[in-house]
C-alpha cells in the first residue's frame, strides 16, 4: 500500500513475514552501571570496545581515557552529532548520568525562563525534560553504539507494603531514573561481598535494584566475580553474558572480545 504526502516521496508499507532474530552482541545494550565511589565503575567501562567518555565529573583522571567534559546540555548535543558523522567509537560512557541529568534539566528551564521546572507545571516541564532526555540518548544507540550510564549507589528509605524498608538503588534525581530504567537492557550494581570481594550483581530483589530483559544471556547468573584487575573483571563479564547462547562462551579472552566486537 503506498501512502502519498505532497512533500513526501511515497512510503511502501509491509507487514512482517517472519519474526525478529534477537542480537547477541553485548555492544547493542545499554546498560546502567552503579556502585559505591572508587568500586571501579570506570575502570570497567573502560574495557569495552573502543569507548568515549562524556563526562560530567572528573572520575577518570586516574585513567587514560578518550573523553571529552560536558560542562552544559549543549555540549552534549554536539557530541552526539559529531559522533553521528564518524565510525570511531563503538561505547559512549556516561559519567555521570545525574548530572548530565541536571545539565538537560537546566537547559529546559534556561530555554523556558524558569529557575525550576515545577514553575511551568510539574507535568509539563517534566516531559519536556523526559523528551530532551530520551531523543539524545536514543541518537547514540540508534548510532549502531552501547551506550553505559555510570551512576553511584545509595540506600533510600521506601515504603512498601505499608511499612518504611532500605533498599539499594542509584543515586540520580527520581526523574531520571523514570527515564534511564525504562532505556537500559541490564541494569548491574556493583559492591563488595563478605569477603571484601568485588562482584557485579545483575539480578535484583526487594532490597538491591539490578536486573536485566535478556532472555538469551546470563543464563543462571545472579552475580559476577570482577576478579582481580578491570581486563579480568571485563572478561568474566563477557563470559556471563555468553551463557545461554548457542555453542556457549568462548573459550579465551581474545575470543570473547572478537564476539562482543563483531557486528
Amino acid at each position: 500500500m503506498n501512502v502519498v504526502s505532497s512533500k513526501l516521496k511515497p512510503v511502501e508499507y509491509s507487514l512482517p513475514t517472519e519474526r525478529s532474530v534477537p542480537s547477541h552482541r553485548l555492544a547493542d545494550f545499554s546498560i546502567l552501571l552503579y556502585a559505591p565511589g572508587k568500586w571501579g565503575k570506570t575502570t570497567l567501562a573502560n574495557q569495552f570496545p573502543k569507548p568515549l567518555f562524556l563526562k560530567t565529573e572528573n572520575g577518570t583522571k586516574s585513567v587514560s581515557v578518550f573523553d571529552r567534559w560536558v560542562n552544559k546540555w549543549d555540549d552534549f548535543l554536539a557530541y552526539i552529532k559529531l559522533l553521528e558523522r564518524t565510525k570511531d567509537f563503538s561505547t559512549v560512557v556516561i559519567d555521570t548520568a545525574d548530572l548530565l541529568y541536571k545539565r538537560c534539566d537546566e537547559a529546559v528551564c534556561r530555554e523556558l525562563d524558569i529557575d525550576h521546572v515545577s514553575e511551568e507545571g510539574f507535568a509539563k516541564g517534566y516531559d519536556r525534560i523526559k523528551s530532551e532526555f530520551i531523543l539524545a540518548c536514543t541518537r547514540i544507540t540508534a548510532s549502531q553504539r552501547g551506550v553505559i550510564f555510570i551512576s553511584h549507589s545509595e540506600e533510600k528509605t521506601i515504603r512498601r507494603m505499608g511499612r518504611e524498608t532500605e533498599r539499594t538503588v542509584p543515586t540520580m534525581p527520581k526523574g531520571a531514573l523514570k527515564i534511564i530504567h525504562p532505556m537500559c537492557d541490564i541494569i548491574a550494581y556493583g559492591h563488595y561481598d563478605e569477603t571484601g570481594q568485588r562482584v557485579l550483581q545483575i539480578r535484583g530483589d526487594e532490597d538491591i535494584l539490578a536486573g536485566h530483559r535478556l532472555q538469551e544471556h546470563f543464563v543462571g547468573v545472579n552475580e559476577i566475580r570482577m576478579g582481580k584487575s578491570p581486563e579480568e573483571g571485563y572478561a568474566n563479564f563477557v563470559a556471563a553474558f555468553m551463557k545461554g547462547t548457542k555453542g556457549g562462551a568462548p573459550q579465551t579472552v581474545a575470543q570473547r572480545r572478537v564476539v562482543v566486537a563483531k557486528k
